[in-house]
């Protein structure tokens, strides 16, 4: 798929310089161009493939609704693939206005139209989500599908054994009369260090496949610590240990 290149510059991310898909060498560019099309598609599919289940569920008045939502969002895959100009929302929802706003306020600033590929790419990014919502947000029938569900759900069964397996050594270590505060605070280090690095699993990075640590979750903690720019967690468990019982959280 061919995309208006206008602004869009074969180098890396300047230093300084917010991340933006229009750097051709960068992480960000990588996310527009290949994994946000597919998470479209993924919606697409699943609408297309149990689009009878959905009709059941959501009463007959979807049938119709899925197709114009289906065909919407080929729309959007379009605009994103072709670094069409981004355009205000229709939301009747309150946060509507900010992302126009905001929006408007980056045109000016620019002094030219946004594109998917030339703004700011944390913007790009959720405004996708976001312009995904509002598609399902306008319907009657659809307001209240969550079309991610499916992917969370199988994301979850397949995260199960990791999380049994946090849970076991929590129990066995913290389930006791007289737990030592330093063995507290080494788990607690690890749990928050955990929660860190769970992101290498997330579904935005995956494209939806079901994917999760293949041992002992816990081993990311130390195996990862390398790679850590801040470590912070000292500071964290003195501010929660800053009371006059220091034996207690």
């Amino acid at each position: 798929m061919l995309f208006n290149t206008q602004g869009i510059l074969d180098t890396v991310t300047p230093p300084n310089a917010f991340l933006s898909a229009k750097f051709k060498r960068s992480f960000a560019y990588v996310t527009v161009k290949d994994r946000l099309p597919v998470i479209i598609t993924q919606v697409v599919d699943h609408l297309a493939r149990d689009k009878d289940k959905i009709i059941k569920e959501y009463g007959e008045d979807a049938r119709e609704e899925v197709k114009t939502v289906i065909g919407q969002l080929s729309e959007l895959k379009n605009e994103l693939q072709t670094n069409k100009p981004l355009v205000e929302l229709k939301s009747r929802e309150r946060d509507g206005y900010q992302w126009n706003t905001f929006l408007e306020d980056q045109r000016k600033a620019g002094h030219q139209e946004l594109r998917w590929f030339g703004t700011v790419w944390l913007y790009a990014e959720c405004y996708m989500y976001r312009r995904m919502w509002q598609i399902f947000e306008l319907t009657q029938s659809l307001v209240q599908f969550d079309y991610f569900r499916k992917l969370k759900r199988n994301s979850l069964m397949f995260s199960l054994d990791g999380c049994v397996a946090v849970c076991d050594q929590l129990i066995i270590k913290l389930n006791r009369q007289k737990v030592p505060l330093s063995e507290v605070k080494e788990m607690f280090g690890r749990i928050l260090k955990l929660s860190l690095w769970a992101n290498k699993f997330d579904m935005s990075i995956s494209l939806g496949v079901s994917t999760g640590p293949t041992s002992d979750p816990l081993d990311l903690t130390s195996h990862n610590q390398d790679y850590l720019l801040v470590d912070q967690s000292e500071l964290i468990w003195d501010t929660l240990t800053g009371t006059p019982n220091t034996n207690h959280l």
